[in-house]
């Protein structure tokens, strides 16, 4: 098995173990939360006071996340392209 397969499926075992501490985490927290949330008043806010719920500030937040991921992943291969010794024997060639 070459290094970038062993190196994939390490990555894919973390994301599976990643996975079942995630699920845990989730359980516990419905079943530990959802009594008391349904002890909770609602109460009036003004709307300009109302801050955005956290669901909405986790998608902004991974949705700038994934826009960074992307840009640094296209800055990284066209500079290791630019830095690619056989492209510039090629050039001289």
């Amino acid at each position: 098995m070459d290094l970038l397969k062993q190196a994939e499926k390490a990555g894919d075992e973390m994301i599976a173990a990643i996975r079942v501490a995630q699920d845990f985490t989730i359980s516990l927290a419905e079943t530990v939360v959802t009594p008391f949330a349904r002890r909770v008043p609602d109460l009036p806010v003004p709307d300009g006071f109302r801050l955005p719920r956290p669901r909405e500030v986790a998608e902004a937040a991974f949705t700038f996340g994934e826009r960074l991921a992307q840009s640094q992943k296209d800055f990284a291969l066209r500079l290791l392209e630019a830095l690619d010794p056989a492209k510039s024997d090629a050039k001289t060639a």
